[in-house]
């Protein structure tokens, strides 16, 4: 999909159009409107997550280097839904400095190759847009705001599951290659074995 096209416009459209409403409605209405609100985007945003997971599965595409939780943007929208659906501060901080120092970015140039009406467009769009809309919400709409020190706290959380995800990702490929190695081996061994049988029955 090309940055800055129609279908790219409508879902930043409709991103800040969410944002607003969540904003305005959680100012006005209080804790009836907030908590309703958060549980219907949490969901949203993990039907958003599994059903990106499910269409590269059906479409033969899903792999540990690239659908793994191992990406920061992954991180950005699990923390959000535990935000969203059990508001502590460290994870509303985190949605909150994820989401405009990271997700914002994600969403203004989007790496997605699939335009709409493909569903990978669907689910992108849910997820990024879902957890700005979140920050909003929870910081802007229902005033839960940062506390003192908590950047460098969010940081040093970014920089650790950076440290992790590096090693888990580094450990899954290469139980992978093992994987792939011993059934290559193993199927040649079986060949082998199989024309050995042959030769001895011929010659028999």
């Amino acid at each position: 999909m090309r940055d800055l096209s129609g279908e790219h416009l409508a879902a930043l459209a409709a991103t800040v159009a969410l944002c607003a409403a969540l904003v305005a409605g959680a100012r006005r209405g209080g804790p009836a409107f907030s908590r309703p609100a958060r549980l219907i985007l949490g969901a949203a945003i993990l039907a958003g997550f599994a059903g990106e997971q499910l269409a590269y599965a059906e479409r033969g595409e899903w792999s540990a280097r690239v659908n793994l939780p191992f990406q920061l943007s992954d991180a950005v929208t699990l923390v959000t839904v535990a935000a969203l659906w059990r508001p502590r501060p460290l994870l509303v901080e985190l949605t909150y400095y994820w989401a405009f120092a990271a997700t914002l970015q994600a969403l203004a140039t989007p790496d997605l190759r699939q335009a709409y009406p493909d569903v990978l467009y669907f689910t992108y769009f849910t997820t990024h847009g879902g957890a700005l809309a979140a920050a909003c919400l929870l910081v802007i709409g229902e005033r839960r705001l940062p506390r003192a020190g908590s950047a460098l706290k969010a940081f040093a959380v970014t920089a650790a599951f950076a440290a992790a995800a590096a090693l888990g990702l580094a450990l899954f490929l290469a139980l992978e290659a093992a994987a792939r190695h011993y059934a290559g081996a193993d199927a040649q061994g079986t060949s082998r074995t199989g024309r050995d049988t042959a030769r001895r029955d011929a010659r028999g």
